[in-house]
């Protein structure tokens, strides 16, 4: 198993270092082409959400190791079989039983978890997929939405992902809120909606929105944007966009927690 050197411990203090992060091998095989591969859930969200649970939870293994936890069930997109998140559990064992080092060594060992920790969910394949490296360069460390489409106040569909177009290959949103940006994609919302309501810190999502002044179309930054009429980019035509994000998600749930209701919830 690779890893990175990114976390260390110095007088007491976890520190991130500027080292540098590549794919497992096995994505290589995957997407040969690496330098078009983008996530989702961004490598550096992932490892902030590490850093914050080292930073707050130190006293606490349980509420670490929850934490841990939930962000790797994220990065595999809730799949509970997925061998990133399989791999993840023991290692979150490790380091929430560990996390106030008595010695050098203890330290050294348990950077060295969290540093594979990082690894593994860095080139967790459900999280990844093949996208423009011009856009996603422009989303940096926001999340990348695959499916989006913006339905105006006559519920007509303005643009999407696929570009500027009334395309019938998109589908319309069932019974949309107000005028602004869906993300259409069940899996995707799903997933959007556990890392927002099971992954500290919270209100870390955030996705960039624009509009195209010379089309009076406004856009999401995905790197999955097919449309040659959006520009990831300071064109003087681009400006940003106010307008709501809505994405699928748990709306009622029963006091045990159980799902009961589903619906468009703002971002």
């Amino acid at each position: 198993m690779g890893t990175y050197r990114r976390f260390a411990f110095k007088d007491g203090v976890y520190i991130n270092k500027n080292a540098g992060r590549e794919f497992d091998e096995g994505i290589k095989d995957l997407f040969p082409d690496v330098s078009a591969v983008c996530h989702n859930f961004s490598f550096s969200q992932i490892e902030k959400t590490i850093f914050y649970t080292l930073s707050n939870f130190s006293d606490n293994p349980e509420a670490a190791a929850a934490n841990l936890h939930n962000l790797s069930l994220a990065v595999a997109h809730l799949d509970q079989n997925s061998e990133a998140y399989l791999n993840s559990i023991e290692l979150i064992k490790i380091i929430a039983v560990n996390l106030e080092p008595q010695s050098p060594e203890q330290a050294e060992s348990l950077c060295d978890c969290l540093n594979k920790l990082l690894y593994i969910l860095n080139s967790a394949p459900e999280n990844l997929r093949y996208g423009n490296s011009r856009w996603n360069s422009s989303i940096g460390e926001e999340f990348d939405p695959q499916f989006w489409c913006y339905v105006n106040n006559e519920g007509n569909l303005l643009s999407s992902d696929t570009g500027i177009q009334d395309s019938e290959d998109i589908q319309l949103p069932d019974d949309p809120i107000e005028e602004g940006f869906y993300l259409y994609d069940e899996e995707e919302g799903s997933v959007l909606d556990y890392i927002i309501e099971q992954v500290k810190p919270e209100s870390q999502i955030s996705i960039y929105t624009a509009l195209n002044e010379l089309y009076d179309k406004p856009f999401i930054y995905s790197s999955s944007n097919l449309g040659g009429e959006f520009y990831p980019s300071t064109h003087s035509k681009i400006k940003p966009s106010d307008k709501p994000i809505y994405h699928w998600g748990v709306t009622k749930r029963d006091s045990q927690g159980t799902e009961l209701e589903w619906g468009w919830k703002k971002l």
